[in-house]
């Protein structure tokens, strides 16, 4: 799999390319999301324009990677999830545990503004 990693305004930006987000893919982004937590970076974007569908296993790298940024006092949103991820979130009830923004740069500025009341938001 091919991850580009970035940080915009404090805010690691994980860009994850594959069809399918599984096993090697969700190893590989965990790992490098705790590399961040370490470095004392726990505010997080992870970019699914990438991602055309995903498994358990990319399930289970969002949830664990989620736990992660907020044990750490930040947090871990979604970017430019496509209709069959969005989907698949909804079907398996996880939809609403993620903020969900329709760009990037949205996601990154929710922490410089954040929701009213620490909600969740969906805003797609």
């Amino acid at each position: 799999m091919r991850v580009a990693v970035a940080e915009q305004n404090g805010v690691v930006v994980f860009a994850p390319k594959a069809v399918v987000m599984g096993e090697d893919e969700s190893t590989e982004l965990h790992e490098r999301v705790r590399e961040n937590v370490k470095a004392g970076k726990s505010r997080m974007v992870v970019d699914l324009s990438g991602v055309e569908w995903m498994n358990s296993r990319g399930l289970g790298f969002l949830i664990a990677a989620l736990s992660t940024a907020t044990s750490a006092g930040g947090s871990l949103r979604l970017a430019k999830v496509s209709p069959k991820v969005r989907q698949l979130l909804g079907m398996v009830g996880l939809i609403a545990s993620f903020e969900i923004y329709p760009t990037v740069e949205e996601a990154v500025g929710g922490f410089t503004h954040p929701s009213p009341g620490g909600r969740k938001r969906n805003l797609e």
